[in-house]
Formats: structure tokens, C-alpha cells, sequence
């Protein structure tokens, strides 16, 4: 069986030409113009669009919808690459397109702990990871690059993905990983602004991946602890913290780990915490005994 090539290479994108122009959408309303928007709005039309966070008793509270920026923001190892990754297999179990640009780790890196999540009973036979590839080419791309890249070239990538793999979901990680100073506020506002009007242009839904302040022990941390300017969370339609219990010691109804919802921007625009244990698998579960997740049938 061919397999479509999971990888997009730097010399098959014309950088130029997926760069978006600025689009004049601020309009001034006649409040009188507005009248059925407000009564879909009111009676919950589209409540219900975009896709879901995938555990149990999470449908109806967060939507990640078309046009949206998300924020998944946490310390080193807590989890933030691992679930994004579990959500990358769940989008594409919903039949919609995903490229990840995990500049980070190495693409057979990423697509060796996917298989791992995909197939639970993976025990590091070639099989396995002949299913997987097979059932996420065409579906899934990752950018192979490692190195530091511009905003401009980042922002072009974004375009190309959305453009030409039809991709509906864009996983940048990490913004330190594009050349911005830590204390460069004003070039993380303009870039995060950028990425907010590409998603909404090219109507997909694009998570950046940022870091944290390391906290005390055993704290869990929220929006004031996420590195660099106030305008990245300002500008984010949905935060999201992921945090592991890195205690050896923990009690029985402990979970290993916590994911925050800190901004939720729309409706529903809940806010809150979801207890996850890790299953051995690399996924997050909603309970200790769950059973993982199947993406593949």
C-alpha cells in the first residue's frame, strides 16, 4: 500500500504566496442590522460547533471551534506536547486534517509516542507502526524542522497547511522556538495577533504551545504565571494549563495531573478543572481504571 508522505518539507512551499494580507474586518453595525445574530445567539445556535475536548462530561463545556486560538501553556514535562498529540489522533478520528509543528522533537519522535497512544498494546513491532502511519497519512502532517524560524515564515506554513492539506487544526510548538525574546512583549503581542486573524482568515483552529514559570511544589498554576507579555492570553480565545503531580508520594483519589481551563472565550464558556491520570500509554484519562481511548477501529 503507498503511503501518502507525512512530512512537509521547507522546498515545497512557496513562502511568499501563503502569506495572508491583513483584512479590514472591523465594520461599524446599525444595531438594527443585528437582530437575528442576537436570537441565534440568545437560543444557542452553534453552541454545539467545533470539536469537543475528548473525555467524558467535556461535550457540552469547551468547543474548539473554527477560527479560535488556543493556549496550552505548562512546565517542561508536564504534558502539554503529550496531550496535544492525544487530541491530534481524536481530531483525526472526527475526520478533520491536523498538522503539528513540533520543532522540538524530531518527526519519527512525535509519530513513535502517536503510535504508542493510538495503539495501547503497542509492544514495538514494525506492525503497529505500519497501522498507524497508514491510517494517519493524508490525514496527519508534520513539519520536519528543528530549528529556530521566523514569524513571517511560521505564519506562511500556517497558510500552506490550511491551504493545501486542508488542514483544520494547526499545532504550533513552541512560540519559543521562533526567535522572540522573553521579554520581547511587544513582538509576542503582534505575532500572537497574527495568529489570531490567520485562524479566523483561513477559519481553523491554531494552538500554541508556551511556557510557564516553574511553581512551588504542589501548586497549581494559573494565567499570571505564563511566561511573556499579558496580550498572549489577552488575545487567546481558550487557556488551557496542564499540570502534573510530580510527587512520589500521593494519596489513593490523587490524580497525576490537572488540566486547567482558564479561559474559555464564547459559548459555553465554562471554566474549571479536570482531574486526568496517565495511563501507561501516554494518554490522559478521566479516571484511574479507565480504559484508554480507541482511535483506530
Amino acid at each position: 500500500m503507498n503511503v501518502q508522505p507525512l512530512l512537509i518539507q521547507d522546498t515545497e512551499i512557496d513562502w511568499e504566496r501563503y502569506m495572508l494580507k491583513d483584512e479590514d474586518i472591523a465594520r461599524i453595525i446599525d444595531p438594527r442590522t443585528l437582530f437575528d445574530r442576537v436570537v441565534a445567539l440568545r437560543d444557542g445556535v452553534g453552541i454545539h460547533e467545533g470539536t469537543p475536548l475528548p473525555w467524558p462530561g467535556m461535550e457540552t463545556l469547551v468547543r474548539l471551534k473554527a477560527g479560535k486560538l488556543s493556549l496550552w501553556a505548562g512546565i517542561n514535562h508536564h504534558g502539554k506536547t503529550a496531550i496535544l498529540k492525544q487530541l491530534a489522533l481524536h481530531w483525526i478520528r472526527s475526520g478533520q486534517h491536523v498538522c503539528m509543528a513540533s520543532m522540538e522533537e524530531s518527526p519519527e519522535e512525535t509519530m513513535l509516542d502517536i503510535v504508542h497512544q493510538a495503539l495501547p498494546e503497542y509492544e514495538g513491532n514494525n506492525d503497529a507502526i505500519d497501522v498507524v502511519c497508514h491510517w494517519a497519512s493524508g490525514k496527519l502532517w508534520l513539519y520536519d524542522n528543528q530549528r529556530m524560524m521566523t514569524t513571517q515564515r511560521m505564519l506562511a506554513l500556517i497558510g500552506y497547511a490550511a491551504k493545501e492539506k486542508k488542514c483544520r487544526h494547526f499545532v504550533l510548538d513552541s512560540l519559543m522556538r521562533l526567535g522572540l525574546a522573553q521579554d520581547d512583549y511587544e513582538g509576542q503581542r503582534v505575532f500572537v495577533n497574527h495568529l489570531t486573524n490567520y485562524a479566523r482568515q483561513l477559519g481553523i483552529h491554531i494552538h500554541l504551545v508556551h511556557h510557564i514559570v516553574k511553581q512551588e511544589d504542589g501548586n497549581i498554576p494559573g494565567r499570571e504565571s505564563i511566561r511573556g507579555s499579558g496580550a498572549i492570553t489577552d488575545q487567546a480565545d481558550h487557556v488551557f494549563i496542564i499540570w502534573r503531580d510530580m510527587r512520589e508520594q500521593k494519596g489513593i483519589d490523587d490524580p497525576d495531573g490537572v488540566l486547567v481551563v482558564a479561559k474559555n472565550r464564547g459559548r459555553p464558556n465554562w471554566i474549571g478543572k479536570v482531574r486526568l491520570w496517565r495511563h501507561a500509554s501516554g494518554q490522559f484519562l478521566r479516571g484511574r481504571f479507565d480504559n484508554p481511548m480507541k482511535f483506530i477501529g
